[in-house]
């Protein structure tokens, strides 16, 4: 019941693929997650990620912020479909920026948008949420974005019109499986047991687990 389009692997043939699933996901009225992976990298991501997001019904943007300002068109600086760490989200300084910025694009854009680094954000056009859950190990792997994007189609499929809801819940489900993962490290251990771990902790998390793990502050 939710369709995401992840343009990572981005040539002619998925393109047309990503194309035509949007406009059947559209006449279904299934929720649509775009990840523009790596838009700003190169003028083919930007400009596919761009037109997509203009001619289907897209219900959330999961990106980076170096991915989301590059859709705004704002200067950007991606490094591959790696976040400039001149963009990310560190500090208690950036939030209200950061969160500010979210609510503009999510005007604009029409729809809801979660903005992922160490600090989280998450918003629609009234309401923006930081997120602190996660573990430094996920920007140290390859697939933690994706894996996202995925696990937010799967709440957007639930979300009964409320995307900014679903994926705050979703965000922070793969926060809390990194913090899961990260306490199962032990000496030895390295990013190829973390990953196993995070897949782990993602299948095994309840919902009061979560609950309870919520690291999640409404910013006004």
């Amino acid at each position: 019941n939710a369709l995401v389009l992840n343009i990572g692997t981005l040539n002619m043939q998925t393109i047309a693929g990503m194309k035509a699933a949007g406009a059947r996901a559209a006449e279904l009225e299934h929720a649509i997650v775009l990840d523009p992976v790596g838009a700003g990298a190169s003028a083919l991501r930007t400009k596919t990620a761009g037109e997509l997001l203009d001619s289907l019904p897209v219900a959330l943007v999961r990106g980076n912020m170096s991915e989301v300002k590059a859709l705004a068109g704002q200067a950007a600086a991606t490094q591959g479909v790696d976040v400039n760490p001149a963009d990310a989200v560190t500090s208690e300084e950036d939030i209200a920026e950061a969160a500010a910025f979210a609510r503009d694009f999510a005007v604009k854009a029409k729809c809801a948008v979660a903005i992922t680094g160490p600090i989280d954000i998450v918003a629609d056009a009234n309401r923006a949420f930081a997120v602190r859950n996660g573990s430094a190990f996920q920007g140290r792997i390859t697939g933690s974005g994706c894996m996202l994007s995925a696990i937010t189609g799967a709440y957007m499929a639930r979300a009964n019109g409320n995307a900014v809801e679903a994926a705050l819940a979703a965000v922070v489900h793969m926060g809390a499986a990194g913090q899961a993962a990260q306490a199962r490290m032990k000496e030895g251990d390295g990013t190829g047991s973390f990953h196993t771990y995070l897949m782990d902790a993602l299948s095994l998390l309840e919902g009061d687990d979560l609950a309870k793990a919520a690291l999640v502050e409404e910013v006004r």
